[in-house]
């Protein structure tokens, strides 16, 4: 019985430091999205999550590792999507088209995460921008493959795949800031005519 009791308090202990870390990421995304990073300050950030500096600083160093978070844990979800469309047994044409649904969809459902991502982690330190810019790299690096393979060959016509990643994800990450999750066009739609302008203008094979 002690035992049980014992465990019991242990995941509670675990839920609610699982869920002020949580509220307190939201509220800093939030802020970061709507003032910018300069612009939210950490008491910006308590009064948003309804807990004082202290609680943000126990559980973050600073404002810096509030945003590296976000910016991380962002790219790790579109990594992990694409990861598991890379390992499908799905043709090309079919993972560039689930790849490109993927990213659609999550970002215009996502507008802070995928904003504040994009915009924001230039303020980052060296060192943890670096990992930010791999992880970025490591995921364009997934759709240039992909574009490699299936874009026609004759460059003197074409451009190149790195060119060509460049142009999709400008496209890609325009979303958050005309598409909305609630507008007159569902995200499945936007998606489905992203994928069928960029296959088009890429001359990408059915």
């Amino acid at each position: 019985m002690v035992i049980e009791q014992k465990e019991e308090s242990k995941s509670s202990q675990s839920n609610h430091w699982i869920s002020q870390r949580e509220k307190i990421l939201n509220a800093a995304m939030m802020l970061f999205y709507e003032k910018g990073f300069d612009g939210a300050s950490i008491q910006d950030i308590a009064y948003a999550s309804e807990v004082n500096k202290a609680t943000i600083y126990y559980y973050f160093e600073n404002k810096q590792a509030l945003l590296y978070e976000i910016a991380s844990n962002t790219l790790d979800i579109l990594i992990n999507m694409a990861q598991k469309v890379m390992n499908s047994g799905l043709s090309p044409q079919n993972k560039l088209k689930r790849l490109i649904f993927d990213n659609a969809i999550w970002v215009i459902n996502h507008p802070r995460n995928a904003t504040t991502t994009l915009l924001e982690s230039r303020n980052l330190s060296p060192k943890l921008a670096m990992d930010i810019v791999n992880k970025r790299d490591y995921y364009r690096g997934m759709f240039c493959k992909l574009l490699e393979e299936l874009m026609p060959k004759d460059n003197s016509r074409y451009i190149g795949s790195e060119i060509a990643t460049h142009f999709v994800f400008g496209l890609l990450h325009s979303l958050p800031y005309w598409c909305k999750s609630d507008g007159e066009l569902s995200a499945r739609e936007v998606a489905s005519m992203v994928h069928t302008f960029i296959s088009s203008a890429l001359c990408i094979p059915k």
